[in-house]
């Protein structure tokens, strides 16, 4: 099957949140490497990542293990708030409850995410380097999370990527960011 996607030299394929099922992620970047063409653009987004990001979830305080947990995520409580506030603003929303009613994990987790999805995604791609994935910079986007009250997830991150180092392939890839 791999060689018949890789036979259609495909220009785009989209991953959806596979990646988070396919461990470790170098097995991925295997895979999509070998269904890739020269100028292949990869879509897919991750939802599962905080699971792997010690610190990306408010479940990572315990109190054993940070003195004065408590004290921290009422902080980031105060800090999500106002990122909130501020992100409604930039969009124009006038009729939303901010802070929002929702569940302050959300809001502390959503904080979370922020701080620490850089980390994953630099550890995801860093195991693609076999493939070619040589310049993280030039060849992944990244849409970061995104705090929604009708969300089911504010963890997503859209990522953007290619295997080319061809730079057409990758001044295509920065118009698509």
């Amino acid at each position: 099957v791999i060689r018949d996607i890789a036979a259609l030299r495909p220009d785009t394929m989209s991953w959806s949140n596979v990646p988070d099922y396919i461990t470790p992620p170098s097995r991925f970047h295997t895979l999509a490497a070998a269904c890739s063409s020269p100028s292949t653009i990869h879509y897919m987004h991750s939802m599962n990542w905080p699971g792997s990001v010690k610190g990306a979830c408010h479940m990572d305080f315990q109190v054993e293990d940070l003195q004065g947990a408590p004290e921290v995520l009422k902080r980031l409580l105060a800090i999500s708030k106002k990122d909130i506030q501020r992100k409604y603003k930039e969009l124009g929303i006038k009729y939303l409850l901010c802070p929002p009613v929702d569940n302050p994990r959300n809001t502390v987790d959503f904080q979370l995410f922020l701080r620490h999805y850089k980390d994953w995604v630099r550890a995801f791609f860093s195991e693609g380097r076999q493939q070619g994935l040589r310049d993280v910079e030039k060849q992944v986007s990244v849409d970061p999370p995104e705090y929604n009250i009708l969300s089911r997830s504010n963890s997503t991150i859209g990522i953007t990527f290619t295997y080319s180092r061809d730079e057409a392939v990758l001044m295509k890839l920065a118009k698509l960011s």
